[in-house]
């Protein structure tokens, strides 16, 4: 019999070692095999780096390319992609049905948490079914297009923030264009909540609604989004770091922690607002509708108090309800005058400016017909309102904007719920069915406008070799019957055009899809077109480098959160209008 003891002393310290790194290589080998070959994603294609570590994407991440990486992986594998080891990407038109049509895929917990204020969730950060559907019904009718028109030409609230746009404009012709559109969107979506009488005021220059507006768009001491979700540990000593160190320096220069300090004048203007409007009784307001809600204490689905109705107006703030809006505005005016190819660009400007000349003659004596080229009028009828948003060639325009340079391109996370046949006492895997991979609950999965925009189905054949109808190329007229050339068609090419509009417009994914679609996309279209109309019947617009205008914030080049498709790098986001003759 072999002496144990005898044994083991007969073994050197380097035996161990060595022993010890054998075993921990063997536990890496076979995780690494484990990912790879038997993981729950293992037969998803992708990255073999994709299978082994969440790194792959945060790295991307890192470096502002993660939308773009991504799609990068889908012109290589096909629809459905692997992007971490609990993480699938979709683009297929059946994939974005599945996942963002059933009300059974929840929204991914950890990111839409991040929107909630004031101790409440929104309906926007409520991510099952259940929490979403009784805070959306409440404020879903005053977001309907029927009820947005109605209160359009009741009030004029969206008629005066495009006055005041223009008068912005008019103060001096060379525009920070992202600080316009920001106080547009902010003057727009506060009236709709509040009432004009209530709204902010930032483009009639009312400083202390600029100062909030401009201030939660200066607070630098942000880690960006992704760290926030992915490396929490660290993100959190980083913030308490940067907090510190800015109490410190507060302490020593004398003021207050700014980031803080703003953020509280955010949430102060929001909450008197609100119980402003509770207090009137104002409920032609839709915080007036929500505070009486409160009122009378909820509904069946849930109850309701001030503080989830402040959420359930803008989410918290005026500039968070608004940036969606604000980035919408952005992307339409800033391709006029950062496009790739000026020339393209002028040539759109004018063909939209005869459009409207058509659509609204400056002859016109009909009452409210004279606008846009009159400012006189205090609200516009709905039939006027209806002819701008009807106009072709302008809604070609938005739409072939929003597809290239869409305000929310990232990746919109849900989770895959349980097997719908599933129980605790089945042995059959619980998970769903996504583009013929059995996916399994629990998966984070999602899709992404930027991805979904660029799909085969948008391009055109222009047969002209200075106008490319690839999908990466801005071409408004890929949206209209026969490239908006006039003449006419056999019955066959009029049916295959038709159908090729209805299937790119089915594929256009600005304000996602679903019964969690953007609630308020029509109050944004609405804004968008009725501000274009009265702009570029007045004005071209150019580019304006080196103007010598302070640019407040330069967010062209730096972007915190997951919206890291920048198109405009390097410029400083200065416009002239030049008024046509």
């Amino acid at each position: 019999m072999i002496d144990s003891k005898h044994f083991l002393n007969g073994i050197s310290n380097t035996g161990y070692l060595t022993a010890a790194i054998c075993a921990f290589g063997v536990l890496i080998v076979w995780k690494l095999i484990s990912a790879i070959f038997f993981s729950p994603l293992s037969h998803i294609p992708g990255p073999l780096l994709t299978a082994i570590t969440p790194h792959y994407i945060n790295f991307l991440s890192a470096l502002n390319q993660r939308t773009i990486g991504t799609y990068s992986l889908h012109r290589r594998y096909g629809p459905i992609v692997r992007v971490s080891p609990t993480e699938v990407s979709v683009l297929s038109p059946e994939a974005v049905r599945e996942v963002y049509s059933s009300p059974h895929y929840a929204k991914y917990a950890p990111l839409y948490s991040m929107f909630g204020h004031f101790g409440a969730p929104s309906a926007f950060s409520s991510c099952t079914r259940e929490e979403h559907g009784w805070r959306r019904k409440a404020v879903s009718q005053s977001y309907s297009l029927s009820f947005v028109l109605k209160d359009e030409v009741a009030t004029g609230k969206v008629l005066q923030a495009v006055k005041d746009y223009l008068n912005f404009v008019e103060s001096d012709r060379r525009v920070d264009i992202y600080n316009a559109n920001t106080f547009y969107a902010t003057d727009v979506v506060t009236g709709k909540i509040f009432g004009s009488e209530a709204s902010m005021k930032t483009l009639a220059g009312n400083e202390a609604h600029r100062e909030i507006v401009l201030g939660h768009y200066d607070r630098t001491g942000r880690v960006p989004t992704w760290m926030l979700l992915e490396l929490p540990f660290i993100t959190n000593v980083l913030e308490w770091l940067a907090f510190y160190r800015r109490k410190a320096w507060s302490w020593v220069w004398g003021g207050e922690v700014k980031d803080r300090e703003i953020v509280a004048r955010i949430r102060k203007w929001s909450w008197d607002a609100f119980m402003d409007a509770k207090s009137n009784s104002r409920e032609d307001t839709i915080a007036g509708r929500l505070a009486k809600l409160v009122r009378e204490g909820g509904s069946a689905e849930g109850v309701w108090d001030d503080r989830g109705a402040i959420i359930a107006e803008g989410n918290d703030t005026p500039q968070s309800g608004s940036f969606g809006y604000s980035t919408s505005y952005l992307t339409l005016l800033d391709y006029w005058v950062e496009g790739d190819d000026p020339i393209i660009t002028l040539n759109a400007q004018k063909r939209l400016h005869s459009e409207l000349l058509d659509a609204f003659p400056k002859s016109a004596e009909i009452s409210g017909s004279g606008w846009p080229h009159s400012m006189d009028v205090q609200i516009l009828p709905h039939e006027t309102i209806l002819k701008a948003l009807n106009l072709p060639y302008l809604d070609a325009i938005l739409k072939e904007t929003l597809r290239i340079y869409t305000a929310v391109p990232i990746r919109l996370p849900r989770v895959v719920p349980p097997s719908a046949a599933t129980n605790s006492t089945s042995s059959h895997r619980s998970g769903r069915i996504v583009e013929g991979k059995f996916i399994p609950a629990g998966t984070t999965i999602g899709a992404f406008a930027y991805g979904i925009h660029r799909d085969e189905v948008f391009a055109v054949e222009t047969g002209e070799k200075d106008k490319p109808g690839d999908v990466d190329s801005f071409l408004p007229e890929r949206w209209l019957i026969n490239g908006g050339v006039e003449g006419e068609l056999t019955p066959d090419a009029s049916a295959k055009e038709k159908q090729r509009i209805r299937a790119i417009e089915a594929r256009l994914w600005a304000f996602s899809s679903g019964g969690r679609n953007c609630v308020g996309r029509h109050v944004s279209i609405l804004g968008m077109k009725l501000l274009l109309v009265a702009i570029y019947s007045r004005y071209q617009t150019r580019v304006t480098p080196n103007s010598g205008v302070k640019v407040t914030h330069n967010r062209w080049n730096d972007r915190r959160t997951f919206r890291d498709v920048l198109p405009f790098l390097g410029v400083d986001g200065v416009v002239t209008f030049t008024p046509y003759e």
